[in-house]
């Protein structure tokens, strides 16, 4: 039977409970809140200390994990024989995936017999996470590791994102839109609805007047392009807000008639960015938007 680990990082947001039941390795992107910085994946607690911060529209930061960190990370498990196989966050989001493949290369050269898989998900939280969950699968049964990387491959151009973002405050501390276009848009109670292409950049796909619109907007959209919802994983993604999150997930089963689904609070990296009240959907469907 073949050794290997698989690692996963602090971008695909899934609860500790599914870290553990699929034996996950994780590699922790930094995150600084005010003078504090913590480099370790992210539970509970760690999440609610985060959203009270940014609820407080405090001091935080993330930074990429570099390859000197990879090195040190993947290094232990090739010394005993271990192969591995990495999903990585968004390319598109992250310079992570590239100090990953940049690692590899020098890991490559030290333990010529191992192997090493590093995937670019083209995805960020639960959507990440639910290809790792996927390719888990995979190795678990055995399945050819090359045929795993051209799977998770294919599967990534196929894993959809769609969100309403409630509070423009934070888009626009992050300078992906206008200090004036935030306020108009506050002031008329405007909620976007979102997607991420295939490059990782966040794009505007409607514009409601009010979140219940908008979120009513993205379970139409989701029956739209889903493909076979019954036998997949629904992420369901929420900004420190698990009652919208709820609702959201009770509407996907009485439309869609979904019989699985993760629902869990954003990490740092979607979290710190998006702010509070967001309500995203991750999802297998049709070929994404390039």
């Amino acid at each position: 039977m073949r050794k290997f680990v698989m690692f996963v990082d602090l971008g695909c947001d899934l609860p500790v409970k599914y870290i553990e039941k699929y034996d996950f390795k994780t590699v922790a992107l930094t995150v600084t809140i005010e003078e504090e910085v913590i480099a370790e994946y992210f539970d509970e607690a760690k999440k609610r200390k985060m959203w009270d911060a940014i609820r407080d529209k405090k001091n935080l930061k993330t930074s990429l994990v570099n390859v000197s960190e990879f090195i040190e990370g993947f290094s232990p498990y090739l010394e005993q024989g271990y192969d591995i196989f990495y999903m990585a966050i968004s390319s598109g989001l992250s310079g992570t995936f590239n100090a990953a493949r940049m690692a590899k290369l020098e890991l490559e050269d030290m333990y010529p017999e191992r192997t090493i898989k590093i995937v670019d998900s083209l995805s960020g939280s639960l959507a990440e996470g639910l290809l790792a969950i996927y390719a888990k699968e995979m190795l678990d049964e055995g399945m050819d590791w090359d045929l795993v990387e051209e799977k998770m491959n294919e599967m990534a151009v196929h894993m959809h994102h769609f969100f309403v973002i409630d509070d423009l405050w934070y888009i626009r501390r992050g300078g992906r839109l206008s200090g004036t276009k935030a306020f108009v848009a506050s002031l008329l109670k405007v909620k976007p609805v979102c997607t991420a292409n295939l490059k990782g950049e966040v794009t505007v796909v409607e514009r409601h007047r009010g979140r219940k619109k908008a979120l009513a907007r993205i379970i139409e959209i989701v029956k739209e392009k889903i493909i076979d919802p019954i036998n997949q994983i629904i992420g369901i993604g929420h900004g420190d807000d698990e009652k919208g999150a709820k609702e959201t997930k009770d509407a996907l089963e009485k439309e869609l008639g979904v019989k699985n689904t993760i629902l869990t609070s954003f990490g740092p990296i979607i979290g710190i960015h998006g702010g509070p009240g967001n309500i995203a959907l991750f999802f297998l469907g049709k070929k994404r938007e390039e």
